[in-house]
């Protein structure tokens, strides 16, 4: 039933876990069955409470799409070990890169991360890029993502291209199509289409990507000159034992662009899929300021004092800097970008009668060798040990999710990492097909194992 429980809470993240349960109970631990249960009373539910609580029902996606900034994580809205809520804390705004590490300590945040002329060209060319308007350029506009949520198609409120290393040798060249499945299954589980094609980096990226990489790779090893530029010098970075031994790099990026100050995305965490557990990110903003907002995961794992203090994070991230999530991040907490009612224009430093009001963002991401996309992809009846993506029954790569309601490891021991104190997380693997197919899934649900999989190296085998 764990599993079962693990599958429902990735699907209903509002539920707790006693209600979860009840549901199948009641349609004799038949997952099909308990889903439809579950989206019937959700959708016919009109309760006073319900009546006052819209944002928190799966059927108030219209509020969501259009004002994320007025809908909380649902699953932190109560803990999922008792009946008690959680207070409803005013949001945080955090104004400094020292409290975001004070306050957030799975994030870094540095201003001025490239040279003034590089981050404009980056800007600037990022924008034509997203236009289809590059002079000698054949690359049509970016797009806006589609899919299914609660029996309903949706359309993601900005636009998004997905960019990798154009390869440099036979063996990166070799590696191209396996990116081509990460564009088709990226985001949801949708199909390939022409135009959501990964796209080379431009040259601004990759000149942008060194630098980043650098400063990356030197928080992860706490160098006592870049916690100091991100004003963290008193909290170094934990580490995970499930992080990919060796360097950071950059290898792909999923770019999204804002236009004006209602284009949002709502509340989430990256897909782990080809990132791993416990991922790095590198979030560079660039044009026009936007708030960022992070809200941590009730988890049943964690101390009810803790569950208690559960409150939203507030960033303002200006031009020309970057947000670096480590580890932990994407597990313990969820973001969005919030609609505004209205935002400063941007102005070119070159030219101070060009403004804008774009917000372009390009997260800088690491597709671990041991998680990297393959065509040669295992299926749920397999058994042999691989390191590819597992298919589910659909026949499409699963999505890696982390656990982080604590469901599936508060029923299973769950040992603690030898380099972080943490509690610790478990992911699994889950069909993502019914995001496409009009809300259905075969229900695919399997819990990562690292040993039988061949991931690694990770950090903690260097300890054993």
């Amino acid at each position: 039933m764990d599993s079962q429980i693990a599958t429902l809470a990735s699907i209903f993240e509002e539920a707790d876990c006693q209600e979860l349960e009840a549901g199948l109970l009641k349609n004799n631990s038949d997952l099909e069955a308990t889903i439809d249960y579950l989206l019937k009373r959700k959708t016919h539910q009109t309760s006073p409470e319900s009546e006052n609580k819209k944002i928190r029902k799966t059927a108030s996606l219209s509020s969501w799409l259009s004002n994320p900034a007025s809908s909380s994580t649902s699953t932190s809205d109560r803990a999922t070990s008792s009946t008690k809520r959680t207070n409803n804390l005013r949001p945080l705004f955090l104004s400094t890169p020292q409290q975001v590490s004070q306050h957030l300590p799975c994030c870094s945040l540095i201003y001025d991360i490239l040279p003034k002329d590089l981050a404009w060209n980056l800007y600037d060319n990022m924008i034509k890029d997203c236009n289809g308007t590059t002079p000698g350029s054949n690359s049509k506009p970016w797009i806006r993502n589609r899919w299914w949520l609660a029996n309903r198609e949706v359309q993601s409120p900005h636009s998004t291209a997905f960019f990798i290393s154009k390869p440099t040798s036979t063996t990166d060249k070799s590696l191209e199509n396996d990116y081509n499945e990460t564009a088709q299954y990226w985001f949801a589980g949708k199909p390939l289409e022409s135009d959501s094609k990964p796209r080379y980096f431009l040259e601004e990226m990759n000149q942008a990507k060194e630098i980043i990489e650098t400063v990356v790779n030197q928080l992860l090893i706490n160098h006592p000159d870049t916690l100091l530029r991100a004003q963290r010098s008193s909290v170094p970075i934990l580490r995970y034992g499930q992080e990919w031994n060796g360097p950071w790099r950059a290898n792909v990026a999923a770019s999204n662009c804002y236009k004006g100050s209602k284009e949002n995305v709502g509340w989430h965490s990256d897909q782990l899929t080809y990132l791993g557990p416990y991922p790095t990110i590198g979030s560079l903003s660039l044009g026009t300021t936007r708030e960022f907002r992070l809200r941590a995961v009730s988890n049943v794992l964690q101390p009810t004092t803790d569950q208690a203090s559960i409150r939203t994070y507030s960033i303002s991230l200006p031009h020309n800097s970057i947000l670096v999530m480590h580890g932990g991040c994407q597990e313990r907490y969820k973001h969005c970008i919030a609609t505004q009612p209205s935002i400063d224009v941007f102005k070119n430093p070159f030219d101070s009668k060009d403004n804008r009001t774009e917000r372009i963002n390009i997260t800088f991401r690491f597709y671990r060798p041991d998680f990297s996309p393959s065509r040669s992809l295992s299926t749920s009846q397999d058994n042999h040990s691989s390191s590819s993506t597992p298919k589910c029954k659909c026949g499409i790569p699963a999505v890696l999710r982390a656990d982080q309601k604590g469901k599936v490891a508060a029923a299973s021991s769950s040992s603690s990492s030898a380099v972080n104190s943490s509690p610790q997380f478990q992911f699994f693997w889950h069909c993502q097909a019914g995001q496409q197919n009009m809300g259905q899934n075969c229900n695919f649900f399997k819990v990562l194992d690292f040993r039988n999989e061949g991931r690694g190296p990770c950090i903690s085998d260097q300890l054993s």
